[in-house]
C-alpha cells in the first residue's frame, strides 16, 4: 500500500509557515492546524506543502516510504527460476522439432 504524505510527518513543511502542531493530552494524537486557512491542514493537497527531504511526489505519495520497502531476494530468485524454466521449455520444443 502506498502511503500518502501527511502533515504529521517531521519533514512536512508549509511554504507560508502557517502550521501549528498541537498535541492532545489524553489521546496523544497530533493535530496540525493551518493558520493561513484557519482549518486543519489538508496535507499534500495544499498548494504550499513541501517536504524538507524533497520526497513529496506530485500525486501526494511519500518517496521515502517507497524507498523503505525491502527488496526480497527470494522473490527475485524465484522469478529468475521461472524465467529459466520458460526458456528451457522453449528450447526443448525447438530441439524436438529439429530431431525429426
Amino acid at each position: 500500500m502506498i502511503k500518502k504524505c501527511t502533515p504529521t510527518c517531521p519533514h512536512f513543511r508549509c511554504a507560508k509557515k502557517a502550521l501549528i502542531r498541537t498535541q492532545q493530552k489524553r489521546g496523544g494524537s497530533q493535530q496540525v492546524i493551518c493558520t493561513w486557512a484557519n482549518d486543519l491542514c489538508s496535507g499534500s493537497n495544499c498548494t504550499f506543502a513541501y517536504c524538507e527531504e524533497r520526497a513529496l511526489l506530485p500525486d501526494g505519495t511519500c518517496e521515502l516510504e517507497l524507498r523503505r520497502k525491502p527488496i526480497k531476494i527470494r522473490e527475485i530468485e524465484e522469478e529468475a527460476k521461472k524465467e529459466d524454466l520458460k526458456m528451457n521449455e522453449k528450447v526443448m520444443k525447438k530441439v524436438k522439432k529439429w530431431e525429426f
